[in-house]
């Protein structure tokens, strides 16, 4: 049986359980993406339902003796980071990668901190909100052995992904070029061309990983994108 003991964790989504319980997934420091069962979370005036938000930085204890834990113990470890428009659905759009991506119980150390420094940073309504999302992107990949080639990209070649050699040059004029992934393995998104390189890549990475199950975050943000216009 694994005990975890205060153990640094965000929680990445809750859902009803049973009578008055709820279902809550949790990246944690050490043991990477967990699932609990929270005990009596939705009775009313239980103060842990405050605790047990997104985006706020938590204390957890937990027991798993299969694939589904059970929590024993949360609190705040500071106030949560406050999210509006578009960076808090930009937020949901991570929390719902991690949670469809990450396998059950991996450390995934890096990704934490990665995962942390993403969030910090959208509560900053100063911040370029598609920057943040390609950057956590790219580790993301890199995590789950989807990332680019460790190599200097000659910066006039043309490249596309292949589902099954992934990426590959091209004749074809149009489609991502070597400089676009040298700022990109960079770090560097200054450029709108890069950004939108970058969106590209991932989205043709991620396909195969999420199948043919949309992500409820990006339909729900594009539904308010379609609301404000």
């Amino acid at each position: 049986m694994l005990r975890a003991q205060l153990q640094p964790v965000y929680l990445l989504n809750r859902r009803p359980y049973r009578e008055d319980s709820a279902l809550i997934d949790v990246l944690s420091r050490d043991y990477g993406l967990v699932r609990l069962v929270a005990r009596g979370l939705r009775r009313k005036k239980n103060p842990l339902s405050a605790i047990l938000q997104p985006f706020t930085p938590i204390i957890m204890s937990w027991q798993s003796k299969t694939d589904l834990g059970t929590m024993h113990q949360a609190e705040a470890s500071q106030c949560g980071f406050e999210l509006s428009g578009d960076h808090l659905y930009a937020g949901f759009y991570l929390n719902e990668l991690v949670s469809r991506l990450l396998d059950n119980s991996e450390p995934a150390p890096e990704l934490f901190i990665h995962y942390g420094a993403s969030i910090s940073a959208l509560s900053l309504l100063d911040t370029q909100f598609e920057v943040i999302l390609r950057r956590f992107e790219h580790e993301l990949l890199n995590y789950l052995g989807y990332g680019l080639p460790n190599m200097e990209f000659d910066n006039h070649v043309y490249f596309a992904w292949d589902g099954a050699h992934g990426l590959v040059e091209t004749q074809q004029a149009g489609f991502i070029q070597g400089w676009h992934l040298n700022h990109i393995e960079a770090g560097e998104y200054g450029n709108e061309a890069v950004l939108r390189a970058a969106k590209h890549l991932s989205r043709q990475r991620f396909a195969p990983l999420l199948g043919d199950k949309p992500l409820k975050s990006r339909d729900v943000w594009l539904q308010m994108k379609r609301g404000n216009s």
